[in-house]
């Protein structure tokens, strides 16, 4: 498994794992076209995905070897708490720093245990009460993360002029040391290779839509990452940290093998074929019985487009 940082030098969007798929795949396609069909064939057979990924999380950089990463929330019943106000604020939490993450996935503790020390081993940051820390690491977070940009866009139908769609998208300046990773997990060394050409390729070009104006442009870092690989593959449960579309037998199985503590999302977007199929996902930091080791499915959105959605799926030692 690698980790990637991306570090902003612009205006960037949080990237999702199905638009990061979608870029990834958008820079192949322009630097292998004669590739692309294989390559899409590839991540249709569940045995033969050349590579999954997650969405992407925040990180504070402490200095050229450490990092402060951030994961999503991870979506449980809610702890008792007779604190109204404290309560409140942990609902507002959506991102947990990696060591609380850490052990809350081995069952070290449980939310309950982490509301009961807030204020002395725990803290929800006073800049952006989004964010679950240790109390020493929320010292080192000693400014805001990023600001939030919504950007408002206008398709004028060329013969007429007048306008035929408003839309919006989202933007975030990064403080300095801040940024974004997401995780990556590799069939084999020539997928990683045909990974590491297409990140190039978006280095130059930027993500997201709006890099016409100078916006998602980014340096990144790619190291091996290991902290989930002594993780006990037989936990009853596994954890998502990507958009995950599940298929007829996952769905089956999920309401056969266990409980599960999930988000829906919805999304349909509009490409130059037009209006695509409407998706269904479930959101990062979903939990759900373990019973197979991938979970997920590509779904055809139009007769052009696919939305690929693989659980990135980490063991979660949860007791029902």
């Amino acid at each position: 498994m690698k980790i990637v940082y991306l570090e902003p030098k612009s205006r960037f969007p949080f990237l999702s794992s199905d638009s990061l798929y979608g870029a990834i795949i958008y820079a192949l396609s322009e630097l292998f076209p004669d590739k692309l069909n294989d390559i899409l064939q590839m991540f249709k057979n569940k045995d033969e995905i050349p590579f999954k990924v997650s969405s992407t999380f925040p990180f504070l950089k402490i200095d050229d070897n450490k990092y402060i990463r951030f994961y999503p929330k991870i979506i449980i019943n809610d702890p008792i708490c007779k604190d109204i106000s404290l309560l409140k604020k942990f609902k507002k939490i959506e991102f947990i720093e990696e060591n609380i993450f850490l052990n809350l996935l081995n069952g070290n503790y449980d939310y309950g245990h982490v509301l009961d020390n807030i204020g002395n081993e725990f803290i929800i940051n006073e800049y952006n009460e989004k964010f679950l820390l240790t109390y020493d690491s929320n010292e080192l977070l000693n400014d805001g993360f990023f600001s939030k940009e919504i950007n408002n866009h206008n398709v004028i139908n060329r013969i007429t002029n007048e306008s035929v769609n408003i839309f919006y998208s989202e933007n975030y300046r990064f403080n300095d040391n801040k940024g974004l990773f997401f995780l990556v997990d590799f069939n084999d060394s020539s997928s990683e290779n045909l990974f590491i050409a297409a990140l190039n390729f978006l280095r130059d070009r930027g993500f997201g839509k709006d890099i016409s104006t100078g916006n998602g442009h980014f340096e990144f870092i790619i190291e091996d990452y290991d902290m989930f690989n002594k993780f006990n593959k037989s936990y009853s449960y596994f954890v998502t940290l990507s958009r995950f579309i599940p298929n007829k037998l996952d769905l089956e199985n999920i309401s056969k093998f266990g409980n599960s503590y999930y988000d829906l999302g919805l999304k349909r977007s509009r490409d130059t074929y037009g209006l695509r199929k409407q998706t269904r996902f479930f959101k990062e930091g979903s939990v759900f019985p373990n019973f197979a080791n991938i979970y997920g499915s590509v779904v055809d959105t139009s007769s052009k487009s696919v939305e690929i959605g693989y659980a990135f799926n980490i063991p979660y030692n949860l007791e029902d």
